[in-house]
């Protein structure tokens, strides 16, 4: 079993940060992103309910972690399938593994962040495109080996948009470029993406 955390380090465990969490998410879920003229106004609202020092949530960190868990524990991803009439929005990998290859945008859920809010910033980073609307679930996927990094779990989403303004998007964050593809012309995918796009295509009726 690996050494417990020092409850004093634990401030972004507190209730306080756990609420701003809620908060957040329920903002998304009540559709108020329409809010957000663009990604970086998104991004930036959600720097603004990060936690910023310790000191800021001492006050509510005086229960210990209590549990420790000895097994091991996956990875936690989330990608995104944004569907514009035949056409799937796709960024190109600046980073191993798959460098080069397109894919999904996506990335790793940070620690006490929900994936649909996790979602949502990373299309943004990668992509800059940001939507009104309520993205739907398109599944979990956990196949073994799915990432050469190890033992990764993605909770994929998926939206169909009527329309999407090309000049708003830029690559960002590990992308270096980002496109649109018509779905039955589809480059060759990293990851497991091709059975995520697929899965997407069965959810919508594509």
């Amino acid at each position: 079993m690996s050494e417990p955390r020092d409850p004093e380090q634990a401030w972004f465990w507190t209730p306080s940060w756990q609420a701003r969490e809620r908060e957040a998410d329920a903002e998304i879920a009540a559709g108020h992103v329409e809010t957000f003229e663009n990604a970086e106004e998104f991004l930036g609202s959600l720097d603004e309910k990060a936690p910023t020092t310790e000191e800021d949530h001492m006050h509510d960190a005086d229960l210990p972690l209590k549990y420790q868990y000895a097994w091991p524990r996956p990875g936690v991803g989330v990608d995104n399938v944004i569907l514009v009439g035949t056409k799937v929005l796709l960024i190109k990998r600046g980073q191993d593994p798959f460098e080069g290859y397109w894919a999904l945008p996506g990335g790793f859920v940070n620690e006490n962040e929900p994936v649909e809010i996790a979602a949502r910033r990373e299309l943004a980073e990668e992509s800059h495109c940001t939507f009104v609307g309520e993205p739907v679930l398109i599944g979990v996927f956990s196949g073994p080996g799915r990432d050469p990094r190890g033992w990764m779990i993605s909770v994929s989403f998926g939206i169909q948009l009527d329309e999407l303004d090309l000049s708003t998007l830029a690559a960002g964050d590990d992308a270096k470029e980002v496109g649109l593809f018509e779905l039955n012309e589809l480059p060759p995918l990293a990851f497991d993406h091709a059975q995520i796009v697929a899965a997407a295509r069965a959810k919508f009726g594509i």
